[in-house]
Formats: C-alpha cells, sequence, structure tokens
C-alpha cells in the first residue's frame, strides 16, 4: 500500500515537471545511422540487465559514443571496459518517492546526448523520469503504462524471454 501510494505521489511531481515538454514531430529514418552519442538506460531485471550486455557490444561493433546508467552496486557486472564510462547512482541518491534526489538530476540535466535508450522493460518511474532529464531530442524505450509521455519512439514489449527480446531489439534498431 505504501509504494501505492508512493507510486502516485511520484507520478504526480513527474506529471508537474514534464507538462512543459512537448514532443515535435520528428522522423526515425536513419536515426540510428545519423546519431553519434547514446545515453543507455541499463534494466533493474536482473535477467534483463544479463541480456542487455549484448546490446552494449552492439554499440561499440558500430563504433557509437555512449555512457550507461546503472545502479552503483551493478557496476561489478559489466565487462571492465565499459565501467569508466557508466554513470551509477546509490539508493541514497533517490528520493522518498522512489524519484532522483536534486543532486542526481543536476548530474543528468548537464548530460547532452543524440538519443536515450531505456532498456527497462517493466514500469519504473525513477528510470523513465531519468530518461527525460538528459538533454536529447530522441528517447527510446518499450512500450508500458503512461509510456507516451517518456518516449519519442516505442517498441512493443510483448516477448517474454530477456534474450530473444533484446536479441530483436538490436534487429529493430537495425533498420534505423
Amino acid at each position: 500500500m505504501l509504494e501505492s501510494l508512493k507510486n502516485k505521489i511520484a507520478g504526480f511531481i513527474i506529471d508537474s515537471r514534464l507538462k512543459k515538454k512537448s514532443n515535435k514531430t520528428q522522423s526515425f529514418k536513419s536515426v540510428f545511422k545519423n546519431s553519434k552519442s547514446f545515453f543507455i538506460i541499463l534494466p533493474e531485471d536482473e535477467t534483463d540487465f544479463n541480456h542487455s550486455i549484448k546490446l552494449l557490444s552492439f554499440f561499440e561493433s558500430y563504433e557509437k559514443t555512449f555512457s550507461i546508467f546503472t545502479h552503483d552496486y551493478k557496476i561489478s557486472l559489466l565487462p571492465a571496459k565499459l565501467r569508466n564510462i557508466t554513470l551509477s547512482f546509490s539508493l541514497k541518491e533517490m528520493t522518498f518517492v522512489n524519484l532522483p534526489g536534486k543532486n542526481l538530476i543536476k548530474k543528468l540535466s548537464e548530460i547532452n546526448s543524440d538519443v536515450v535508450i531505456d532498456l527497462n522493460r517493466k514500469d519504473n518511474l525513477f528510470f523513465s523520469y531519468v530518461s527525460n532529464l538528459v538533454v536529447s531530442e530522441l528517447r527510446i524505450g518499450f512500450r508500458k503504462n503512461d509510456s507516451d509521455k517518456f518516449y519519442n519512439l516505442q517498441f512493443d514489449n510483448s516477448e517474454d524471454s530477456a534474450e530473444f527480446f533484446y536479441k530483436n531489439f538490436i534487429n529493430c534498431l537495425k533498420m534505423f
């Protein structure tokens, strides 16, 4: 019950802050080819996290510049060569209603990126909100509750298997 109340309060706070943003019409043709920098939010779910690492290898193979955002305790699970491009956060940097605190908001709002990709397949207001704090024209996410207010490009989230899901997502990115 307390978590439900926290989510409602967090949703209200996010709605009041995101009202100022409007999504303009965009063409997604060649968005992957033309974009140079990516901000990738890794999933909170353990299984999804492990399978999303393949996506990071995909970005490396295309020689794209990218930054990673994840929990501080998950950095050790990343390949060593990716740890220095990772921005992490601790539970201390979250508010009572599970949103980013002031210092984290300041850090994130100073980042400029061509594309932000939120790899969380499950509803998570914290990460959805983080995707809107980074300065970017394009935000990619997966279809979830109220995802229209967070992302301008959304992909279907109906695959149960994380392994197949992230393979399919890589194939989708190749089309752009």
